[in-house]
């Protein structure tokens, strides 16, 4: 079952707070209902974690995303579906002339982690 997702969760848009302890998320331009797992992978990528880290931390947190069990297959294919996702926005803000570093590092890290895939 989908559900409302951010669609963006990395690093970059999650604050900390020290008193209470907490978090804020922003840039919620992509927010829509997804799969919460692929918000998961999107934060375990952003941190530089792999397939173990995403999940020790599903483990840790839910049990069952979303009424599907995740198992090594299904975090497997999430992480391919984001990686895809990440490749292709990056290649199409290329296409129209945003040549920011950070999107062509974008593209060459995506191309690199989708080879490592298979």
């Amino acid at each position: 079952t989908w559900r409302g997702c951010h669609n963006d969760l990395n690093p970059w848009n999650i604050i900390r707070l020290e008193d209470p302890p907490s978090f804020r998320t922003l840039d919620w331009e992509s927010a829509g209902d997804n799969d919460p797992l692929f918000d998961l992978v999107g934060l375990c990528v952003g941190l530089g974690w792999g397939i173990r880290e995403a999940a020790a931390s599903h483990a840790a947190y839910h049990r069952d995303v979303a009424g599907v069990q995740a198992t090594e297959a299904r975090l497997a294919d999430t992480f391919r579906a984001f990686l895809i996702r990440e490749y292709a926005w990056a290649a199409a803000q290329l296409a129209i002339g945003n040549e920011r570093e950070e999107v062509g590092n974008q593209v060459e890290t995506s191309r690199r982690a989708l080879a490592d895939w298979g």
